[in-house]
């Protein structure tokens, strides 16, 4: 057993899996930003209980220290965990009061540069399956990190990352493979629910420690028919720059000790 120091300066137990020696916490919510209210909303607990990771991946004592709490182990009590990352930016602002949502999303189109404002009705969710464009009937689309739909105004789905390279999935050419980012641009715009949607940006945004080469998803202009979906990146320390998040400076010092734990490696995507 080992103990750190946390992001905040109190006290952390942590358990390292064998080889590889990946740090997890016994609690995952010692891994993530509390919400303003103090309450777990049930997507983030579902998602907390869904995905586990192996007890065969630590020793015996470890493995049990860290099953404790849920009767499992979490991938979200990992310190390599992109869910808790992500949860503690996107998912603190989902269920954060509406003038803080609208301020921050709004933030976030001006960076984009999205030529919009947002409304009160923005709402952010996490971790949904959306349609999966090569294959419309599948019921495993890809799961998204987190949506921000904001009605007629504008749509974005979010793929973030830390320190993992793109996935991919069923390509639209039969024995071929598309990346995550072109799946997610293949949904919004292959997805029945949309056929109706009012004009508005649609955007698939990439975050990670560092912005990859955009190139590959360029298209020259936009086919008849074809809604256009523009591709954009962030990074983290863009995210944690945003003063108007309800969480700036505790999201600040959260980013900083992730990489103080050493447990990400920076680098392209």
């Amino acid at each position: 057993m080992e103990t750190i120091t946390d992001w905040n300066g109190q006290s952390l137990e942590i358990r390292r899996s064998r080889g590889s020696g990946v740090p997890y916490v016994t609690s995952w919510e010692c891994n993530v930003i509390r919400p303003g209210s103090g309450e777990w909303p049930a997507w983030l607990l579902k998602q907390v209980r869904g995905y586990v990771a192996r007890r065969s991946w630590f020793d015996d004592e470890d493995a049990a220290a860290l099953a404790a709490e849920l009767g499992s182990i979490s991938k979200f009590q990992s310190l390599r965990s992109e869910d808790a990352i992500t949860w503690s930016w996107f998912g603190t602002l989902a269920v954060a009061d509406d003038q803080a949502r609208v301020r921050t999303v709004q933030w976030l189109y001006d960076r984009l540069g999205l030529n919009a404002s947002a409304s009160e009705e923005v709402r952010i969710d996490q971790w949904q399956r959306v349609v999966h464009p090569n294959a419309l009937s599948s019921p495993n689309g890809p799961e998204i990190d987190a949506r921000i739909d904001d009605p007629r105004v504008a749509l974005i789905y979010v793929e973030s990352k830390w320190g993992a390279q793109l996935g991919s999935g069923k390509g639209a050419v039969e024995g071929t493979l598309d990346d995550q980012v072109v799946l997610r641009r293949g949904s919004l715009r292959r997805d029945p629910a949309l056929a109706g949607d009012p004009d508005r940006p649609y955007v698939v945004l990439g975050v990670s420690d560092r912005p990859p080469d955009l190139g590959p998803y360029a298209e020259s202009g936009g086919a008849e028919g074809v809604r256009p979906v523009s591709v954009s990146w962030i990074t983290w320390d863009d995210l944690a720059a945003c003063e108007v998040h309800p969480h700036a400076h505790e999201f600040a010092r959260y980013l900083a000790w992730k990489r103080a734990q050493g447990s990400v490696e920076p680098r392209l995507i």
